[in-house]
C-alpha cells in the first residue's frame, strides 16, 4: 500500500469513527439532532453497538445481564444527495485528500445510518459518475482512485455540469473541492443547483499558504482568473492573488454554502461539518 493510500484510508477511519460517535450519541449533537426518531426497544443481539444498550430498561426486566435490550432508531426521512468530489492534481498538495477523505467518510456515515442514497460524480482528467447507491459506497470508490494513483488533471468544477445533470437536478448537492477552480466555475455549480430546484454545499479544503497568511518559500497551486491558468509559484508572489481569488469567490456564493475545511493542523470544525450537512439535506 502506497503512503498517500495508506494516509488516506486512515483519515477515512477516523472520519466514520467520528460519526459513529455522533449516531451513538457521545457527542452534544444526539442521535434526533441527526435526523433520527427513536422507535422503541429490542432485546440485544451479537454485533450491536454496546453504547447503545439502554441500561435502565435491561435492568427493570430483572434478568441482572441475562437479557439486553437496545434503543432502535430510524431516519425520519430518507434523502437522495449527489458528492462531487475534486480530485484534480492540485488536490494533492499539503494534506488536502486525507481532509477531504474525513470529511467525505464522516458525511457519508451519518448519511448511511439515515439510509440516504449518493450518486457520486468524480472530477480529475476527465469526469467520471456513479449512480445512487449506499453513500459508504462513495467513499470507497474515492478511495480506490487515490489507491490507484488516479489524482490529477486540471478539469474546473464548471466541466462537470453534465455529469451532475444526469443525477442532481432538484437534490441536495455537497461539492469537495479546494480554491484551485474558478470563481466562475463556483458559480455556475450553484446556479445549475439553484435553477433545478436544489441545494449546494462547497466544502473547500484550505491550506494556511493558499490563504496568503503564511510567510514561507512554499509552492501552492492556484487558478488565477485573468489568464484562465493554473500552476505552482513561490508565496510571496501569489498570496495577494490568492486572497483577491478568494474574496471573488466569496462574492459569488451565498455565505453559507462555502465552508473552508483546513487541509492542515488536525481534524477540522467537526460541529460545522455536521450542521452544515445537516441542513443541506433537511431542504433537499
Amino acid at each position: 500500500m502506497s503512503e498517500p493510500c495508506r494516509r488516506a484510508r486512515g483519515a477515512a477511519l477516523a472520519g466514520r469513527a467520528r460519526a459513529e460517535s455522533l449516531i451513538s450519541g457521545e457527542y452534544p449533537v444526539r442521535a434526533q439532532g441527526l435526523g433520527l426518531e427513536y422507535v422503541g426497544l429490542r432485546e440485544y443481539a451479537p454485533g450491536d453497538d454496546f453504547r447503545r444498550i439502554d441500561w435502565k430498561a435491561s435492568a427493570r426486566v430483572g434478568l441482572g445481564l441475562e437479557r439486553l435490550f437496545v434503543r432502535e432508531y430510524s431516519a425520519e426521512r430518507r434523502v437522495r444527495l449527489v458528492y462531487l468530489v475534486d480530485l484534480t492534481a492540485s488536490m494533492r498538495f499539503k494534506g488536502k485528500l486525507e481532509a477531504l477523505l474525513y470529511v467525505l467518510a464522516l458525511h457519508a456515515r451519518i448519511s448511511e445510518a439515515l439510509r440516504d442514497e449518493v450518486a457520486l460524480v468524480v472530477l480529475s482528467d476527465s469526469v467520471q459518475r456513479w449512480g445512487f447507491s449506499r453513500p459508504t459506497a462513495a467513499v470507497e470508490r474515492v478511495l480506490e482512485r487515490v489507491c490507484r494513483g488516479e489524482v490529477g488533471g486540471s478539469l474546473d468544477l464548471g466541466e462537470a455540469l453534465e455529469a451532475l445533470a444526469a443525477y442532481a437536478r432538484g437534490l441536495p448537492l455537497a461539492v469537495y473541492t479546494d480554491y484551485a477552480n474558478s470563481a466562475e466555475g463556483f458559480a455556475r455549480v450553484h446556479a445549475f443547483s439553484r435553477a433545478s430546484g436544489g441545494r449546494a454545499r462547497f466544502y473547500v479544503l484550505a491550506t494556511p499558504g493558499e490563504k496568503g497568511s503564511v510567510s514561507a518559500p512554499w509552492s501552492l497551486p492556484l487558478f488565477e482568473e485573468e489568464s484562465s491558468a493554473r500552476g505552482l509559484g513561490p508565496l510571496e508572489e501569489l498570496a495577494s492573488g490568492a486572497r483577491r481569488h478568494i474574496a471573488l469567490l466569496r462574492g459569488r456564493l451565498p455565505p453559507r454554502s462555502l465552508i473552508e475545511v483546513p487541509a492542515l493542523g488536525g481534524p477540522p470544525r467537526l460541529r460545522v461539518l455536521v450542521l452544515s450537512y445537516l441542513e443541506l439535506r433537511r431542504k433537499a
